[in-house]
């Protein structure tokens, strides 16, 4: 029994079943110079994930809210602009971004969430859209 155990725990803690590692992988990343130049483009869908009133004290202009646990309800919708979709949220790691950003891909569409997020945004000196979205 107690090599049972053992053997689970090790399958368990392997690389191949941590989430954590998943999401850490640079395939769910965007870096800000990349996001920069696509978003002054318009080539790309920005996604924030925080919740809805956190989107509305101030938010990525044009970014549509979408929160964390709404994104698979999401999906048809996003699939529809026919362009890339970068995430965004306020947590250092990106955790809440890439998690979105994971599920959109494996529903087959190309997202990253941006590297620094919000915050990036905030130090970079970029305008803040406030209340409702608005079309770009």
């Amino acid at each position: 029994m107690i090599v049972l155990l053992a053997a689970l725990f090790a399958t368990l803690a392997s690389p191949a079943f941590s989430q954590d590692d998943e999401l850490a992988s640079p395939k769910l990343r965007i870096d800000w110079a990349t996001f920069k130049a696509s978003y002054d483009a318009n080539q790309v869908i920005v996604v924030d994930v925080r919740d809805t009133a956190t989107f509305k004290t101030g938010h990525i202009p044009g970014a549509r809210s979408v929160p964390l646990a709404d994104v698979e309800h999401a999906i048809g919708e996003l699939k529809k602009a026919k362009k890339p979709v970068v995430t965004y949220c306020a947590c250092q790691s990106e955790h809440s971004s890439a998690m979105a950003a994971q599920t959109l891909q494996k529903h087959g569409l190309d997202a990253r969430a941006l590297i620094g997020g919000y915050l990036k945004w905030l130090d970079e000196k970029g305008n803040v859209e406030r209340g409702a979205p608005k079309d770009r």
